[in-house]
């Protein structure tokens, strides 16, 4: 058992809501945040709301999680619109793409209030960057950042260049509709930098599928095992990088979130064996790994889904080492921590706990 347990249960919906007692190791001004920076509110409440198990809870901390799911729901009627308007954009493209992760998940897994997004993340090929940016900038977007004072500020070309070399995704690009900013991020890489995964890429999206939201719009993404094993990359790619890692944005429970909710809808035995056959044809087995064996950590209900554990045991390499692993890109540099997963995850100096080990 793991001291966070009753953590746990408080962002899982389909477990038995935690009592105050079993909170620990936190207080209730420390557990309200971790929730909150976490981005993890809106469940909270949810998993709360739905036995009546706020009995005990100060009245204080059900409001906020209560603000912060209404928040979420007006948050995802904004987002809703963006996807139908950039649905519009993307409706005769002459290059393959697929939206990614919030675009499908906030339409198709989560209930309204009980997950936000902050942008539209799409995916290409490499070479179809340029017509993609073309298709962007004649729509009005801007390549750059909102600030609600001062308005769309356009990235300098330092910055794009950087945020391609590094990151393999580029520099937002950003529309204001209805007071509210649109902001895409097209990404072409699964990893930390622009590597040449060009085919894994064409692969996917050679198998991207059409989704149709309510009747009044449609986009494509990816298959649903492809689906799942990108969350994986994009999870893996920012719980390992350094640059993650020093800013504390590197394991926001969201993001395992996401993959606990996706299998509990689509998960089954079958899907398993075909999702191992994807990740195997892909050659990634450290990405899903990292992310199957630690979503299951926090969510140990995954193990009830018909067929995940064997399938987990399946996938997982000998040589474990890259769990505790981060890289550095613009260094080259590999470090290790020495700590269990569950304290790393709340660990707010992760840095101090890094130790250099190659290059």
């Amino acid at each position: 058992m793991s001291k966070y347990d009753g953590f746990f249960k408080l962002i899982d919906i389909y477990n038995t809501a935690p009592t105050p007692k079993e909170i620990q190791p936190f207080d209730m001004p420390t557990l309200l945040g971790e929730l909150l920076i976490n981005r993890m509110g809106g469940v909270a409440y949810e998993a709360l709301n739905q036995n009546g198990t706020f009995k005990g809870y100060p009245k204080e901390f059900k409001t906020a999680l209560e603000n912060a799911h209404l928040a979420n729901s007006i948050k995802t009627e904004i987002f809703k619109k963006h996807l139908k308007y950039l649905s519009g954009v993307f409706a005769n493209t002459s290059f393959k793409y697929a939206f990614l992760k919030g675009a499908f998940l906030s339409t198709k897994v989560y209930k309204d209030g009980l997950r936000t997004s902050n942008d539209i993340d799409v995916l290409l090929l490499q070479q179809d960057i340029t017509a993609c940016q073309q298709l962007l900038l004649q729509n009005g977007f801007v390549q750059g950042k909102y600030d609600k004072q001062s308005g769309i500020i356009p990235a300098t070309r330092q910055e794009i260049i950087h945020s391609r070399m590094n990151f393999g995704e580029t520099i937002p690009f950003v529309k204001i509709i209805d007071n509210n900013c649109l902001e895409v991020d097209l990404n072409f890489s699964l990893d930390f930098k622009a590597k040449n995964n060009n085919d894994t890429i064409s692969l996917m999206l050679s198998d991207a599928q059409r989704v149709e939201v309510d009747g009044e719009y449609e986009f494509y993404t990816l298959s649903l095992p492809h689906f799942l094993i990108h969350l994986c990359c994009h999870l893996y790619k920012e719980a390992t990088t350094y640059d993650w890692v020093a800013s504390n944005r590197d394991l926001t429970l969201y993001k395992f979130c996401d993959i606990y909710m996706f299998l509990k809808q689509y998960g089954n035995a079958e899907y398993f064996d075909v999702l191992e056959q994807e990740i195997c044809k892909l050659n990634l087995y450290k990405e899903c790994c990292y992310t199957f064996r630690n979503t299951s950590l926090i969510y140990p209900r995954m193990f009830e889904i018909s067929g995940f554990k064997d399938f987990l045991a399946r996938i997982e390499p000998q040589d474990k080492a890259f769990l505790k692993q981060i890289y550095w890109p613009k260094r080259k540099q590999i470090f290790e921590y020495d700590m269990d997963f569950e304290d790393w995850i709340f660990c707010r100096n992760k840095r101090a706990q890094l130790r250099l080990i190659g290059q």
